[in-house]
């Protein structure tokens, strides 16, 4: 239950189609959560910071955050300007 809270609730992960959705909403005492799971049969590690969000996977994947287009790779990285949130690919 506490990894669901962590990653439904305060990463916001949720699947959409073949798109891996992240939505950010991390309390104001905490800097960053960093989480491991499996979407659609890829081991995949995320991190969250304030304004930074890091992907990186054992294959190719789609990300979106925060309603942003997607972006496919191994390893992308998020960073949020004002007002969205734009990908960086490494």
């Amino acid at each position: 239950g506490l990894w669901q809270a962590l990653a439904y609730g305060f990463a916001g992960l949720r699947p959409q189609g073949s798109v891996l959705g992240i939505d950010p909403q991390l309390p104001g005492a905490w800097d960053a959560l960093a989480l491991r799971l499996r979407f659609r049969g890829c081991l995949v590690r995320v991190r969250l910071e304030r304004e930074r969000v890091s992907v990186e996977s054992d294959h190719e994947l789609a990300t979106s955050v925060g309603g942003s287009a997607p972006a496919y790779g191994t390893r992308t990285v998020w960073t949020r300007d004002e007002t969205q949130w734009k990908v960086r690919k490494l």
